[in-house]
């Protein structure tokens, strides 16, 4: 494996200056704040000031242990946050083969696969693995995926993204023509490329054609429904 993955598949720079909370983190940690400061006044006013720092520190300590819990809490939660994201920001979901989801909006097609029941990127004896199996094997059956996909639905191409857990040498890695990246890493990496002038109709086009395809459910796939780690996976086509 290689990266970090500075330049994007088409070889364009794919780095630009971007807000390090830009992903929606700053909003999540104002509209908390505001949260704790409204629970400690309502309990002062209702029982005293004593009781307004207690509930005040406990709506704090929630949210410190949520945030704590998350990476414990499994891919298919990473997952669903991932394409919450998107989806916030103008991207069409849809459910592809072999339980993957391709993302289409501003900045290009991507097909993403967080399948796997522990999706952990661990290298022993000079061997990279992914869930357990060779990471060279899981890269190129992705790769291989994404250009399929990338053909059936008329896109100029569908960018292989691997969501993974464990420690990676760099947050945003490449190999064998896929992206691996932990998911807030992954999602960054999809907001940050350059957008096409007209990424917006592009991918209505790429959606609708896969829709047609592949999912006779006219709705988009849920954040958590989609490539369930729990599921038996499915062959290639």
């Amino acid at each position: 494996m290689r990266g970090p993955a500075g330049r994007g598949p088409r070889g364009g720079d794919d780095r630009r200056v971007r807000c390090p909370l830009a992903d929606g983190s700053l909003a999540r940690l104002l509209v908390r704040a505001a949260i704790t400061v409204a629970a400690g006044v309502m309990g002062a006013g209702f029982l005293g000031w004593r009781a307004g720092l207690l509930v005040a520190a406990l709506t704090a300590l929630g949210y410190l242990i949520t945030a704590a819990a998350a990476p414990l809490l499994g891919p298919a939660w990473a997952r669903g946050r991932v394409l919450r994201g998107l989806r916030r920001r103008g991207y069409r979901l849809v459910a592809a083969p072999s339980g993957r989801v391709l993302a289409a909006g501003p900045t290009g097609v991507y097909l993403l696969d967080a399948r796997h029941r522990r999706n952990a990127v661990a290298r022993g004896g000079g061997t990279w693995t992914i869930g357990g199996r060779p990471a060279e094997r899981v890269v190129e059956r992705h790769t291989a995926a994404a250009a399929r996909a990338a053909r059936e639905v008329g896109a100029e191409e569908a960018v292989p993204v691997l969501l993974v857990s464990g420690r990676l040498p760099k947050p945003v890695m490449r190999a064998g023509g896929s992206v691996l990246a932990r998911p807030k890493a992954a999602l960054r990496f999809i907001l940050d490329r350059p957008e096409a002038p007209d990424g917006a109709e592009t991918a209505a086009t790429v959606a609708a054609e896969a829709r047609r395809l592949w999912s006779p459910d006219p709705g988009e796939p849920g954040p958590v429904h989609m490539g369930d780690p729990e599921a038996p996976e499915n062959p290639e086509r």
